[in-house]
């Protein structure tokens, strides 16, 4: 074995195979490996992951003077060679790998994985996973919970990074220690950051590939690929190491949201929207329900509408468009968006933007452009169906004339994409559409020309800024796009997002967490999540979780893509006029819940919008909630149809940071979710938010869209000092904690 150790860290590999065996914390005395290692690496060659090699040599980097560095060469096979690079700095607490593939063979090369680290016993009973998959995962004791062969590696939707929404992901054992692992690449390249169970052993590794496949060609990642030991304090402590990378990336060149100018962002939906919805039809007269959530609410509503506006079909599996002229002339009931702007509110078309049917209209065209996707896409999902390549004028021209003569005819103000950049592989393995074969880096640039270019083009015809949004959200477009959709905030009430780890999340051994809020909110699109109803029998579970997404920075979202809209007055939305075929329901529209809504929904546009929209989400203060079970039923999706209950906290906060002009603020929010009264208490410390001197302080509730508001002043506070604040929660009823100078 030889050990590089500095007195902080220490990492060994085996002198026969490069594996790595040995993985300490010196300082806090943790022992990751120890022992017989996995395997070195793991090459992709024709499509089928090996780890196989003809021989293995290492040799020190004498010419490193700021540490200790190793070079390990596996030849592959002839012609074939892998060179890792490992590097431990003095005085350093992290391990840096680099590498690279050299292939001057016949054979294509189409990813590589390295470094692997395997063979890890658990911290501690205690310790968690967290990871930006979905945006952010935790899961406790990923040994136990995990299956054999399972977790987080070639993950299921949504795509981003192989499932991760950022580059980094830790694992630690709160107040022992930990592990902090990041990819710290600047220009867009595809990989995967994988923890699971092997072995019975948990193992972390980084891989990547599928940029330029070919004979004699082959890989390397030149950014640093960091395993770091840190404290174990709480996920925060690697959200915290990580944005301070992140916000100085390309991504982030833009400012913040807060301080671009009214032509450079979505005034209206960071400060005038109140609640969304997402499905209703767009060419049935749906008035009655859009009218019902305005004056429910009464704050402005922004509707996604469905997708069964085009002029031939657009459907949940029933069928797609073509070409251009399978898109328009459009079909939009006229009465719901004069209703819709008559009321203050906000429309958006769902497109499922690449997705098309090559059968039909401009099917030559269309055949010649397809997504050419690997025969193993390294995903759960099979990429059976026919995508448009981004890379090629074709899809640009036809995404920004088609999206323009909606403008035209519609008046919309804003287009969503489902199906997008976010939850596809960036890999197209096409050797006629002039990028390479692979192409992931090349891709993830063409759907950000797409973004780019469509909203100029359509701001450009509007006279006005147009937003663009998504499903689904990657850092590596935060700045190219305006809202995003998702899901897994209301889970296990909800879709799509975290359904291989549904046992987990039912049974509290894994949560969402907001890792990507935590880290981006000031620079970062909207989030819309709910995928709620405003009726009693979608369950208890309703109040919490709307709690959680306005706290979260979010926006609630009602969602009708695989079941009826509320009955009102005893109509109900009929199967045979929508574009999926769901099951009648008869639940009726519930206004109390509508009422519980429009507390949040005021807040949001009202005093707490400085920071909901444009803050920055600190760690929240400490409070002790009780843990409450609530009952929850899912019926809103295409399979599985659900009941049942889970244990969350009666009371949900978060806490905002304002920087504005002159001075910093801070908020508080507090959300009560249950039908009794509840008590709390915490300790407020303004210093460890980075506040200075003497502030006020107020607590605010009983938001309207008035701009109505309670308050009740609660003295001066000196930053330098900690306060002890208790504040009675009445039932059902969020409140504002705000220090202002």
């Amino acid at each position: 074995m030889v050990i590089m150790d500095n007195g902080i860290a220490a990492i060994g590999f085996s002198k026969f195979d490069g594996s790595i065996v040995y993985l300490r914390d010196r300082k806090r005395g943790i022992q990751y490996v120890n022992g017989a290692g996995t395997v070195p690496f793991r090459v992709e060659l024709e499509e089928e992951l090996d780890c196989s090699y003809s021989s293995f040599s290492y040799a020190r980097d004498e010419s490193y003077v700021n540490g200790q560095a190793y070079e390990l060469a596996w030849e592959i096979e002839k012609g074939i060679v892998l060179r890792g690079l490992i590097r431990l700095d003095n005085d350093s607490d992290q391990v840096v790998f680099t590498s690279k593939l050299e292939n001057s063979s016949e054979k294509a090369v189409y990813a590589v994985e390295y470094p692997v680290i395997g063979n890890m016993d658990s911290i501690s009973e205690n310790d968690c996973l967290a990871h930006p998959y979905v945006t952010g995962f935790l899961v406790r004791n990923p040994l136990k919970s995990f299956d054999e062969g399972g977790g987080l590696r070639f993950m299921p939707y949504p795509e981003s990074f192989s499932g991760a929404s950022m580059q980094f992901f830790t694992y630690y054992a709160a107040g022992k220690g930990g592990l902090y692992a990041a990819a710290y690449d600047p220009d867009y390249y595809q990989k995967w950051l994988n923890f699971y169970k092997s072995g019975g052993k948990l193992e972390l590794s980084h891989m990547y590939g599928y940029e330029d496949i070919g004979a004699g060609k082959g890989l390397k990642s030149e950014y640093p690929f960091v395993v770091k030991f840190i404290k174990g304090d709480d996920w925060y402590e690697a959200a915290d190491i990580y944005k301070e990378w992140a916000v100085r990336q390309e991504w982030t060149r833009k400012g913040t949201l807060y301080s671009r100018s009214e032509n450079d962002k979505a005034v209206w939906l960071l400060e005038n929207t109140g609640l969304t919805t997402f499905g209703i039809n767009a060419k049935h007269d749906r008035t009655r329900w859009l009218k019902a959530y305005h004056d429910a609410i009464k704050s402005p509503v922004f509707h996604i509408l469905g997708p069964d506006w085009v002029n031939d079909v657009q459907t949940f599996g029933m069928g797609v468009p073509g070409g251009y002229d399978d898109w328009v002339p459009t079909r939009f009931n006229r009465e719901n968006l004069d209703l819709i702007k008559s009321q203050g509110d906000r429309f958006a078309p769902f497109e499922f933007d690449f997705l098309v049917d090559p059968n039909k209209s401009d099917g030559e065209n269309l055949r010649k452009n397809l997504t050419k996707w690997p025969k193993a896409p390294k995903s759960h999902d099979a990429y059976k169906f026919n995508m448009l390549c981004p890379y090629t004028d074709y899809t640009k021209d036809l995404h920004i004339k088609r999206d323009v003569q909606v403008l035209k005819e519609a008046g919309v103000d804003s287009m969503y994409y489902d199906i997008s950049a976010n939850n596809l592989i960036k890999t197209c393995m096409s050797e006629s559409h002039g990028h390479p074969v692979g192409a992931g880096r090349e891709i993830t640039l063409a759907y950000r020309d797409i973004y780019e270019r469509t909203r100029e083009a359509l701001s450009e015809t509007a006279g006005k800024y147009i937003p663009l949004g998504t499903e689904m959200m990657n850092e590596v477009f935060i700045d190219v796009l305006d809202y995003y959709q998702a899901r897994a905030w209301a889970q296990p009430c909800s879709a799509l997002e975290t359904w291989p780890f549904s046992r987990l999340m039912k049974s509290g051994m894994a949560e969402m967490i907001p890792m990507f809020t935590y880290v981006y909110h000031e620079y970062a699109p909207v989030r819309l999540d709910g995928w709620g109803k405003l009726v009693k029998e979608i369950g208890e579970l309703f109040y919490h979780s709307a709690a959680k997404i306005y706290l979260w920075g979010g926006l609630y979202e009602l969602n009708y893509e695989y079941s009826p809209m509320e009955a009102i007055d005893g109509v109900e939305t009929r199967p045979e006029e929508h574009y999926y075929n769901f099951l009648p329901r008869g639940y009726e529209f519930d206004k109390e819940r509508a009422g519980y809504l429009a507390q949040f929904a005021a807040l949001r546009t009202g005093c707490g919008c400085k920071y909901l929209a444009y803050g920055i989400m600190k760690r929240p203060v400490d409070i002790k909630s009780p843990r409450v079970s609530l009952n929850w039923h899912h019926y809103n999706h295409n399979t599985n149809l659900e009941r049942g209950s889970i244990e969350v906290d009666a009371v949900i906060t978060s806490t905002w940071l304002f920087e504005g002009e002159e001075n910093k603020s801070l908020a508080v929010f507090i959300a009560n979710t249950v039908d009794s009264r509840e008590k709390v208490t915490f300790e407020l410390d303004l210093k460890s938010y980075g506040l200075e001197g003497d502030f006020n302080l107020r607590l605010l509730s009983s938001f309207d869209s008035q701009g109505n508001v309670e308050e009740k002043l609660m003295g001066a506070a000196d930053a330098a000092e900690k306060q002890i604040i208790s504040i009675e929660l009445e039932a059902k009823k969020v409140y504002m904690l705000e220090a202002y100078k």
